[in-house]
């Protein structure tokens, strides 16, 4: 099973709305992966998803609560998932994962494919774990055709159209990373 995982600043917006837009073609198309996100900084360690994000994800029939609570069963999510949790546990485990998460060492040895939201991710992840693993990643648009190694704008102070246009942005992005890798 690949390992996919999506990394920006604060997981709040960026990673957050590539590891949904994935998990949802995950899902759909039954493809064997483990996805996950995570932040580069640990300022917003465990706060919870931008709503602004969600709604976006929302207005393109993506609930993410959803995703993680079916996924989770399956486990293909990016944390650890025992078997034998209950289906209470199963939601509790959804619920938890709509939080930021800081990104460690170990996700980074587990991923298979490694995605960026812009360049100074990359550095810091760089800086901080060694170019080892800063030669797995890529940025998330490294395979776009419209959009190929743009980095993508952070929408979090502004408005709404923001998340449009980033949602955009990544879902062809991701879109032709599966037909380029021949996932779909």
């Amino acid at each position: 099973m690949r390992h996919v995982l999506f990394v920006c600043r604060n997981n709040l917006c960026r990673s957050v709305m590539a590891e949904a837009i994935l998990l949802k073609k995950v899902d759909e198309f039954a493809l064997r992966m483990r996805v996950a996100s995570a932040s580069t900084v640990a300022r917003h360690d465990g706060k919870r998803y931008d709503e602004r994000a969600l709604g976006e994800l929302m207005r393109h029939d993506i609930d993410l609560f959803d995703i993680y609570h079916r996924l989770a069963h399956k486990h293909q999510l990016g944390f650890e998932v025992d078997e034998g949790r209950t289906e209470d546990e199963h939601e509790s485990a959804g619920l938890a994962a709509m939080h930021s998460r800081f990104l460690c060492e170990d996700y980074l040895e587990a991923a298979d494919f490694i995605f960026a939201a812009d360049r100074k991710d990359i550095r810091l992840i760089r800086t901080t774990f060694g170019e080892e693993y800063a030669r797995k990643v890529r940025l998330i648009t490294t395979f776009s055709r419209r959009h190929r190694d743009e980095e993508l704008p952070d929408p979090y102070y502004g408005g709404d159209e923001g998340f449009y246009y980033l949602f955009k942005m990544i879902n062809e992005s991701i879109d032709m990373w599966l037909h380029d890798e021949c996932i779909l």
